[in-house]
């Protein structure tokens, strides 16, 4: 299989070289299926508006079902074929939520003219990817007014770099699915814990605490580890899974895209993940976070990086948080959130104060692809 595989991504290294250069002028890479749902507003604005495109991906499985000429599909795998890829690739844009390219083994060729980025969380950039992670781009799709502030005095190679006001797809999808969905329940009946990745074993066994409070508390709860949690700590999520599988109102999710677990649920509980962000911005339903130990992948983030972070303020300004301590009142907490008025007010404001093109993202994205194609 294996070998098949690396044959594969062989032919399709000289397929992709040969390929006429239109075909060319935008080019995507996705490092696999857990990311391929981010690319598609992407693509189906490129085949919306009959733009040609390639999309270069580290999973043979083709993504988006979609059969189409301006379609190109090159599967390049993990090996020194894609890093040899990366090398000589000559293209004018390349789009991609990877970050660290030029950093380390995937380098950034003399012959690509525009290296595109954006997030695929709302979390901040400086503290979630690593230090000088994203000095050889050239241009960032900024999903919030603290992503352009973080990057405004960024060290970038390239002085003319473009940071746009760009949006969150995600979010626009979300609002999208939600669009006739009932207000929101008199009652909390189903509750969504959707945890970050790293640190399972000591985070998995909180969230077991919190879990049977919860169905104590005649609540559903739908579990949803990260997809990095599944693929990293799959004994710590099994472990989890187990346990819980055999209570009437627990339910456990692993699908890539989490559109339909927001849909149906009422309240989040996170930690310092992006998903729960996701949620309540684009449902107008509340949230809660636990201080658990914060993930920085970027360890030399300074004091004043860490607060400037989007999912720093985020939880302050409403008002959301709670210790690891507080974990025994959580029922009459969340009780609390959901039903103050003043909670729903502040998202408002911090929306339409935060967000860029908050429900026409999709415009947006149309206007920025016919640019550069």
């Amino acid at each position: 299989m294996y070998k098949n595989l690396f044959l594969e991504s062989i032919k399709n290294y000289k397929s992709f070289t040969k390929l006429d250069y239109k075909f060319k002028k935008i080019v995507f890479y996705s490092e696999g299926k857990k990311y391929d749902h981010f690319y598609t507003p992407f693509i189906e604005s490129c085949i919306k508006n009959n733009i040609s495109f390639c999309y270069l991906s580290s999973d043979n499985i083709k993504p988006f079902n979609i059969n189409n000429e301006n379609f190109n599909f090159f599967y390049i795998g993990k090996s020194f074929i894609r890093t040899y890829l990366f090398y000589v690739l000559k293209c004018e844009n390349l789009i991609t939520t990877t970050p660290d390219i030029g950093n380390f083994y995937l380098k950034k060729s003399k012959g690509l003219k525009n290296l595109i980025f954006f997030h695929h969380s709302m979390c901040g950039l400086i503290t979630t990817i690593n230090k000088n992670a994203l000095v050889h781009y050239d241009s960032i799709l900024c999903s919030n007014k603290k992503h352009f502030d973080e990057l405004i005095d960024y060290n970038f190679i390239n002085k003319d770099r473009k940071l746009l006001k760009f949006g969150y797809p995600k979010i626009d999808e979300i609002m999208n699915n939600c669009k006739n969905q009932k207000n929101l329940n008199k009652k909390l009946n189903k509750l969504l814990i959707a945890p970050t990745w790293g640190n399972e074993k000591k985070n998995f066994e909180i969230y077991k605490k919190i879990i049977l409070i919860l169905l104590n508390g005649e609540i559903i709860v739908k579990f949803r580890p990260h997809p990095m949690s599944i693929i990293y700590s799959n004994k710590y999520v099994t472990q989890l899974k187990s346990y819980f599988i055999k209570f009437k109102n627990f339910e456990f999710s692993e699908t890539d895209n989490n559109v339909n677990d927001y849909i149906e649920s009422d309240f989040i509980i996170s930690d310092w993940s992006g998903s729960a962000m996701e949620f309540t911005l684009a449902t107008q339903k509340p949230c809660l976070f636990i201080n658990t130990e914060r993930k920085l992948i970027n360890k030399f983030s300074s004091e004043e990086q860490k607060k400037n972070s989007f999912e720093y303020f985020f939880r302050k300004y409403l008002n959301c948080e709670i210790s690891v301590e507080e974990i025994d009142n959580l029922l009459s907490i969340i009780n609390k959130i959901y039903n103050n008025n003043e909670f729903y007010e502040k998202l408002d404001t911090l929306k339409k104060s935060n967000l860029y093109n908050l429900g026409k993202t999709n415009v947006e994205i149309d206007r920025f692809l016919n640019s550069i194609s």
